[in-house]
């Protein structure tokens, strides 16, 4: 009997020490899975844990990122998605301090391969110890540069230029005769991607965009419908009459109503000698084309000529290429020659 009474007491105080150990394990294991949620590494993990069951929502609100007409929050989560991937199997990280004191950087690896990397914040108060956010590399900066009487946009909104204005190239050494048309420069920063950049002139004619090497984008303004029949034939007009001054087929007198009066090429013109010029018996215009007509602003248009200019001398003919790029300003509600360049 008493060995029966003695078992029972074992097994009860058997059964007593299993539930006290169990609740330490329990304590133990819970308070592990505490430290590893709060350690640097827990938190990290489970960053990445959001993202692999596709919640990108938590890492966007938490990220203090400012969503606005240069970044929304859809392009927030595309570049978290761009620059970490999907695969998260085998994620690895590299840490160190970060520039602010507390703070820590960690690199992010799939496998051997670097991907982004993520800041952690440390926080007080809060149910984690660490707060973790994506660091971002913005795109590289866009130069743009446009005629001043135009309204450049990214991603549809409008944008100011820098402080100060250039005068435009062709009419570089007119200030002193005409109101010479400016370009402003914009410099478009912060986008994580390249923004869609668009301008518009005044009138509503939709401006051409070109790219060089280094990036600079240039807008300009092509002659509307409407204007280039009339532009067109002001170019033609003058480049036919200054080849026929210089093969004295025409005289200064004829030309000077049409230039503006005052500028180095009136001047060049007005006391150019062309008494060497060959004696012909009649000349013709071939193959002439007109290219790249702009307007600079409301007054002012440019645009580029080239044709030959054939001169007969009995039965003999000399070719003369020719090409020329002609600047008309607006004075007096009359188009006159600005300044002509040779190409």
């Amino acid at each position: 009997m008493k060995k029966h009474w003695f078992k029972i007491a074992l097994l009860s105080l058997a059964a007593v020490l299993a539930v006290v150990v169990w609740g330490l394990l329990d304590t133990l294991w819970n308070s592990m899975e505490q430290y590893e949620a709060n350690s640097e590494i827990g938190a990290v993990t489970e960053y990445f844990h959001h993202f692999a069951s596709g919640d990108y929502d938590t890492a966007a609100a938490a990220s203090g990122f400012t969503f606005d007409e240069k970044n929304s929050k859809e392009n927030y989560v595309q570049y978290l998605k761009d620059t970490f991937g999907s695969d998260f199997s085998d994620l690895r990280f590299a840490g160190r301090d970060g520039d602010v004191s507390g703070e820590k950087i960690y690199r992010i690896y799939s496998g051997n391969s670097p991907l982004g990397s993520v800041r952690l914040i440390p926080t007080e108060g809060e149910k984690r110890n660490w707060k973790v956010i994506a660091e971002v590399e913005y795109a590289k900066a866009i130069t743009v540069i446009a005629p001043a009487f135009v309204q450049v946009s990214a991603n549809g909104t409008a944008q100011a230029p820098l402080d100060g204005a250039e005068t435009h190239e062709d009419f570089a050494n007119l200030e002193e005769q005409i109101q010479v048309p400016k370009k402003v420069t914009y410099t478009l920063k912060e986008y994580l991607y390249a923004p869609e950049l668009s301008a518009t002139a005044p009138d509503g004619t939709v401006c051409t965009k070109t790219v060089a090497e280094d990036g600079t984008v240039e807008f300009t303004v092509p002659a509307a419908e409407k204007d280039k029949a009339v532009f067109e034939g002001l170019m033609t007009d003058f480049a036919k009459l200054y080849a026929n001054y210089v093969s004295k087929d025409a005289t200064f007198k004829t030309l000077k109503p049409k230039m503006v009066q005052g500028t180095d090429f009136y001047e060049s013109v007005r006391t150019f000698y062309n008494g060497w010029y060959i004696d012909h018996t009649g000349y013709e215009f071939r193959d002439l084309e007109i290219s790249d007509v702009i307007r600079p602003d409301e007054n002012t248009f440019v645009g580029n000529i080239k044709f030959d200019y054939v001169v007969f001398r009995g039965t003999k003919e000399y070719v003369y290429p020719s090409a020329y790029r002609l600047s008309f300003c607006l004075s007096d509600g009359k188009w006159l020659l600005a300044d002509m360049k040779i190409k």
